[in-house]
């Protein structure tokens, strides 16, 4: 064989070799760079994925947070709603009662006198009413309540009141230095935490 085929066969496999060689590097460098690209990606998704779960975490803390602070105002007004239906319905009651056209009212007025004559020890006491109830009911009113004090040593003497009766009655010594208060409105006023209570337990009880 000639000296120049075999330095041409020799250059040719060298070349061959080379061209191996660059096409192997080229394939590895490509993998490298699919590697490099798929872990790129997977690191970007961890980062969007922990980015998401911090933003979750921020946004329920802030829920949280939100709701912390709305509930109290809530239940404020929920039981504010409530306190003014009881107060409805206890200032419903106490307008019919004193407005009621039948004896429950003047039965309930005797009533008051009665007690407020012996929480005084009886004697001459003095019973002040609203000009309505004086209206209606007049010296019968005494004349009843002595009636209904039993054996109590009583006189009562009916006057003008100088101060607002809505209803019921104040009694009076007739020196003025001991009174009772059996207005309507000062009953309602004492019994009104038992009244809240019963009323709430009927309207709200679950």
């Amino acid at each position: 064989m000639a000296s120049e085929d075999v330095e041409g066969k020799i250059g040719r496999e060298i070349l061959a070799d080379a061209r191996a060689k660059v096409e192997r590097a080229m394939k590895a460098a490509q993998r490298e760079a699919e590697t490099a690209t798929r872990h790129a990606h997977e690191e970007a998704k961890q980062i969007e994925r922990s980015i998401l779960e911090a933003a979750r975490r921020r946004a329920d803390s802030r829920v949280k947070v939100i709701q912390a602070g709305v509930e109290p105002e809530r239940r404020r007004l929920e039981l504010s709603e409530r306190e003014k239906v009881i107060a409805a319905i206890v200032a419903d009651a106490k307008a019919r009662l004193l407005k009621s056209d039948g004896g429950a009212y003047e039965k309930a007025l005797v009533a008051l006198a009665v007690e407020a004559a012996e929480l005084l020890g009886g004697g001459h006491l003095i019973a002040h009413v609203s000009p309505e109830d004086e209206k209606r009911f007049g010296s019968a009113l005494p004349q009843r309540a002595r009636a209904a004090a039993g054996g109590l040593d009583v006189v009562i003497e009916l006057r003008p009141s100088k101060e607002h009766i809505e209803g019921g009655i104040i009694m009076e010594t007739a020196d003025g230095m001991r009174r009772v208060d059996n207005s309507v409105g000062t009953r309602v006023r004492r019994a009104y935490s038992e009244l809240r209570r019963a009323i709430a337990e009927m309207l709200y009880k679950k």
